[in-house]
């Protein structure tokens, strides 16, 4: 199929999901196909910008209406990027009946399917899933690690930080740009303090990607070890992002929440 013929499928899907919108209502049977659900994802990939937004659009009409039995069909889809957009919505769903198919993928010859199903898994929210979890730290792929690290913290487990921390500092120190980024965001999720002194030598980095994303993670961690790192960074950094990332994480760590009194 040529990228014309595509972007023509994407589009005319993608309007039929819109225009079908009834004041809320359940979008119907044809709208919540596999087939439909295939094209609107399919779409967006599309080099022409209208067609990505009319796909994104339709798609938050999808994940909103779809019946869970076309979600879990469209799981096991023989295009990962369809699978991959089923794992999450399933997990944002939480419908109960998502568990055992996430479950299953957890074992996908497909890496990025197993990480989707592994970051599904802790926005499902289920405890059921925490062991399956635990054994996914041990995947040859570290985003599948990862995701299920992040998972199990989101279950209220804690081991997957001890599992991925030491492959994240290395990639925080020794990585290439996109690796240290990637690195500094995932140890501010995990919420490890251990972290900081790395994140804090981080804010240094020659990319202020990277600065931004380890002044965001610090944020998230609150280790009052990190505030004059973060002062400096909010007042004296070169890049206007990297200052505003580095204030709102002082914000985060230094506001208190008011206790209403009855």
């Amino acid at each position: 199929m040529t990228t014309a013929a595509a972007d023509a499928g994407s589009r005319r899907s993608a309007s039929v999901c819109v225009s079908r919108r009834t004041g809320g209502q359940a979008v119907d049977g044809n709208d919540g196909s596999v087939s439909h659900i295939r094209e609107l994802v399919m779409g967006l990939e599309s080099p022409d910008d209208g067609v990505r937004s009319s796909c994104a659009i339709a798609l938050s009409e999808v994940r909103a209406c779809s019946h869970i039995h076309s979600l879990i069909e469209a799981l096991f889809d023989a295009q990962p990027a369809v699978s991959r957009w089923a794992a999450t919505t399933l997990g944002l769903r939480g419908d109960d009946d998502a568990l055992e198919p996430l479950l299953h993928q957890l074992e996908s010859d497909d890496p990025t399917l197993r990480e989707a199903a592994a970051g599904a898994l802790g926005l499902l929210g289920h405890a059921q899933a925490v062991d399956r979890l635990a054994e996914a730290l041990a995947d040859e792929e570290p985003k599948v690690a990862r995701a299920a690290a992040l998972s199990l913290r989101r279950l209220g487990d804690h081991r997957g930080a001890d599992a991925v921390r030491g492959d994240l500092m290395c990639q925080l120190r020794d990585g290439d740009q996109e690796q240290r980024a990637y690195a500094a965001r995932t140890l501010g999720a995990l919420g490890d303090e251990r972290a900081t002194r790395a994140l804090v030598e981080r804010l240094a980095d020659p990319a202020a990607e990277v600065r931004a994303d380890a002044a965001e993670a610090l944020g998230k961690i609150a280790d009052k070890d990190a505030l004059h790192a973060l002062l400096d960074a909010g007042f004296k950094d070169d890049d206007p992002l990297v200052r505003d990332t580095a204030m709102f994480a002082l914000a985060r760590m230094t506001t208190t929440p008011v206790t209403q009194t009855a």
